[in-house]
């Protein structure tokens, strides 16, 4: 039987970039079983950039077993009127396969919701055929709201 460590939940640091770059990549590409041709190298690099100069609204935080990096989240704060206060969005969240079905990301939830003298709300959005994701936010406690989100592209 193998040993399992303790997981570390950390913001990612400039020397860490090119690992969750290449995470981002397969988040986006379901572990290279779809083709990705929405994401690119070109589209991450700026999110990066913006995470590493501007923790306080965005950021990046790696997971680690030991020293590998073994997942990444991306997350966003806004201030919501609706909900008093500052919301927490969970935009991605990556384990890379192997390390998956251990509670790591149950585990990183809980961290989030900890804070929560800093945050009203814990928002994120789940892909419509993803169950296993829904079926995870469920049993933490996640609800879906009455809202439909909507984009228009600007640029």
């Amino acid at each position: 039987m193998s040993q399992t460590h303790p997981i570390t939940f950390h913001h990612m640091q400039p020397a860490e970039r090119s690992i969750v770059e290449d995470m981002i990549l397969n988040l986006y590409s379901n572990d290279g079983l779809e083709p990705n041709d929405y994401m690119s190298r070109e589209k991450i690099r700026p999110t990066l950039d913006r995470a590493l100069t501007h923790p306080d609204s965005l950021r990046v935080e790696v997971f680690k077993e030991q020293e590998q990096i073994i997942g990444y989240a991306l997350l966003f704060t806004f201030w919501s009127n609706e909900y008093g206060g500052m919301v927490l969005t969970l935009d991605e969240l990556y384990v890379l396969p192997h390390f998956r079905s251990r509670g790591i990301s149950s585990q990183y939830i809980q961290a989030l919701h900890d804070q929560k003298e800093t945050y009203v709300l814990l928002a994120l959005e789940v892909m419509p055929g993803n169950e296993k994701a829904k079926a995870l936010y469920s049993r933490l406690g996640f609800k879906e709201n009455r809202r439909t989100f909507m984009n228009k592209k600007i640029q």
